[in-house]
């Protein structure tokens, strides 16, 4: 009998969790939707993925330069190994 009892308020806690949780949940959906649509995150990462593609572009250009003075300074020309 008090397993009885003590697996019905286990269920009966289950069924409150689930609902706090629901309603976690669904606050931090909107909460999330809302920052999203903040004009100072959209603005942060606008230049955030404008200083990614400037990174990018400016390492591989840091590529180009490295190989090209590799040649130039090396005595026989070749690349190193990769």
């Amino acid at each position: 009998m008090l397993g009885t009892l003590d697996n019905e308020r286990s269920h009966a806690m289950s069924r409150l969790d689930l609902a706090s949780l629901a309603r976690t949940a669904t606050q931090n959906i909107q909460t999330a939707d809302e920052v999203s649509r903040d004009p100072a995150v959209i603005t942060a990462a606008k230049q955030f993925a404008e200083d990614g593609t400037r990174a990018v572009r400016s390492g591989g250009a840091l590529i180009r330069e490295t190989r090209s003075s590799w040649h130039r300074h090396s005595v026989d020309g070749r690349e190193p190994n990769r």
